[in-house]
């Protein structure tokens, strides 16, 4: 879509002055909101005091615009490249509370292909969590490069019983080795 017969065209097509300003948007000029439902506005003000604590020093930034796109992400940290995101219903399969649709995708995609992280705050696993339990989600998953979601660190307890369990088993292997390590040397003499 780049070449200036494929402009040319697109420019004679009805309403090609609303492509254009889709397209040629000037830097300054802010995209509209995007509708958000009442209870994640709240969730939107317990985001932002939570990042203030999670990352201190770092100014997190509101309705940041990415530079050279239409992405609006709901705060962003610049110096990081992370972007915070709560998820609308545009960006959720019909009949789900945490499948990103096409679009969802798409704004992902965009961010990453930029050099930017973007982590999902999805509604409906965040409102029910205390502000601790936020600030210590949203810790984690600043501090893990590949989360891209918000969730509780506190999984189900079967999950994290066999988390434990895998644990347990890598270091028993890790135990074998060094022993095997330590009584090669013998065999061998």
């Amino acid at each position: 879509l780049s070449t200036e017969s494929v402009w040319a065209a697109l420019r004679l097509v009805p309403k090609a002055e609303t492509l254009d300003a889709a397209v040629f948007m000037g830097k300054d000029r802010k995209l509209p909101a995007l509708e958000m439902e009442t209870g994640s506005k709240e969730l939107l003000s317990a985001l932002r005091v939570a990042l203030s604590n999670a990352v201190p020093g770092e100014f997190g930034e509101a309705r940041y615009q990415v530079p050279g796109t239409p992405l609006v992400l709901d705060f962003a940290l610049e110096r990081l490249r992370l972007g915070l995101l709560v998820v609308r219903p545009s960006h959720l399969c019909r009949g789900t509370t945490s499948t990103l649709n096409g679009t969802g995708q798409l704004v992902e995609a965009l961010a990453e292909a930029l050099g930017w992280r973007l982590l999902w705050a999805f509604p409906e696993h965040l409102e029910q969590m205390s502000s601790e339990e936020l600030l210590e989600a949203l810790r984690h998953a600043i501090n893990s490069p590949s989360a891209n979601s918000i969730e509780s660190i506190d999984g189900p307890p079967e999950a994290a019983d066999e988390a434990s369990g895998a644990m347990e088993s890598l270091e028993g292997a890790g135990a074998l080795r060094e022993a095997e390590a330590v009584a090669e040397p013998e065999l061998n003499a």
